[in-house]
């Protein structure tokens, strides 16, 4: 069965990388891994206001708005898929991700590509290309 990861941030990038992966998923037996990374809280600041439960509910909620651009997606075209909210800094955390659930590949979204494609492509998908060991498929 191929597993494909699909990182989801809410934007219509990630809502059309989710149709790109169940297009690409064609049919046959694949599991979508539909991930949402949150960055941890570093700011000292916060720590001090609020306790781990509460910034535990922040992730949480925050993923779960993220995810919710893109439920309906997998259950219209019958694919096996899981839902996990991660916290940590969004390129390493998806790569080693879909190296420890064994992914086949990444498809991702991207802001798109013109004369200054690096600027443009967003750094956590430049940094995902770079880490990840699966093939990566950028999409518009």
């Amino acid at each position: 069965m191929q597993k494909i990861l699909v990182p989801i941030d809410g934007s219509d990038n990630s809502v059309r990388a989710c149709r790109e992966a169940l297009r690409m998923a064609g049919g046959n037996p694949a599991e979508v891994h539909l991930v949402n990374v949150q960055p941890p809280v570093l700011s000292g600041y916060a720590a001090r206001f609020l306790n781990e439960t509460q910034i535990r509910d922040y992730y949480e909620s925050e993923g779960r708005n993220a995810l919710r651009a893109v439920e309906p997606l997998p259950q219209a075209d019958g694919v096996t898929y899981v839902q996990r909210i991660e916290v940590g800094h969004p390129a390493d955390t998806l790569a080693a991700y879909a190296k420890r659930r064994q992914c086949d590949r990444i498809v991702m979204g991207t802001r798109g590509l013109g004369s200054l494609s690096a600027a443009l492509l967003g750094s956590v998908a430049t940094k995902v290309i770079h880490l990840a060991e699966v093939p990566v498929t950028l999409v518009k």
